[in-house]
């Protein structure tokens, strides 16, 4: 049985293209997710303990290879709770090294990096076309993206609109910079828009593992490991040393880190940055998700 009940279900595309290798408890992993509204890529470090040569080989991945796409999925939640998507992306370089008794394979992988950096459109929209047509000619341009939770406005322009340029580019353009990859989906979003879902409620009794701390114009809280996070959505805070930092929120990014396994009874933490400009009740306009990244 994993420490602490941590579990985990890691899925990379090898080597050989066509196929894919699962690795799971009782394997021990440590590693790092950002993902966030406001950062460039989300990304993920990943340190994966004692695997068969065989397999390290079969992940060897070159940095100075940019055409390269192999896709790397991270589910973790806990046993007989189920487990979460946390991370989807694409590996940028992975090798192996020893340090003590063990071999570690180190993977560092991000979440539409490789079609943010290559992907260029070249497409000329005829006069009449709105802002949709805009944003569904540009994402079909990526090959891996895809659309995900996005609220756009009824614009529709008078002339015919030339899209020439790195896609991405192109997207914040014409978003207004109100667009941000997370889980291989393109998503665009106000500050005071948010996911439709459950609102989880986070004090100290279910989780909360410090005072939450003001940054300017977002709210910073760290506790136990939480993997139904999802940026973008509402949570609750409420904090015994802190109550005028009550309310709810908007997450814009999170920070998942530390190790599960069966062996080793690491720490494990998410730490979340919440947005403070419209944290009262009502403040929010809800939009539905495309998906929810929920595995049971």
């Amino acid at each position: 049985m994993a420490k602490l009940n941590r579990i985990y279900k890691l899925t990379i595309q090898t080597n050989l293209l066509d196929q894919a290798l699962e690795i799971s408890n009782p394997i021990t992993i440590d590693f790092t997710i950002e993902r966030g509204i406001y950062a460039g890529v989300n990304s993920m470090d990943i340190d994966i303990y004692n695997l068969s040569p065989k397999n390290r080989n079969l992940l060897f991945q070159d940095t100075f290879d940019p055409k390269a796409y192999k896709k790397i999925i991270l589910e973790a939640g806990y046993l007989g709770k189920g487990m979460s998507i946390i991370f989807i992306g694409n590996i940028f370089n992975a090798y192996s090294f020893r340090r003590g008794v063990n071999v570690i394979t180190h993977i560092h992988a991000m979440d539409g990096g490789l079609d943010t950096q290559t992907t260029q459109t070249s497409l000329t929209l005829q006069a009449g076309s709105n802002i949709g047509d805009v944003i569904n000619g540009l994402v079909s341009s990526f090959p891996h993206l895809k659309n995900g939770t996005q609220k756009i406005d009824n614009h529709v322009f008078s002339r015919p609109v030339v899209l020439d340029g790195n896609t991405f580019q192109l997207l914040k353009k014409y978003t207004n910079n109100e667009v941000f990859i997370d889980m291989e989906e393109v998503n665009i979003m106000k500050d005071t828009d948010a996911i439709e879902g459950y609102v989880p409620y986070i004090n100290d009794e279910s989780g909360l593992l410090a005072t939450p701390e003001r940054r300017n114009a977002s709210l910073s809280i760290n506790m136990i490991f939480e993997p139904r996070i999802l940026v973008g959505q509402i949570i609750e805070v409420e904090s015994k040393i802190a109550p005028q930092f009550d309310g709810q929120y908007k997450v814009i990014g999170l920070q998942h880190q530390g190790m599960i396994s069966d062996s080793v009874s690491g720490n494990c933490t998410t730490n979340i940055e919440l947005f403070v400009g419209a944290q009262l009740f009502g403040k929010f306009n809800v939009i539905n998700a495309k998906q929810q990244q929920i595995v049971n």
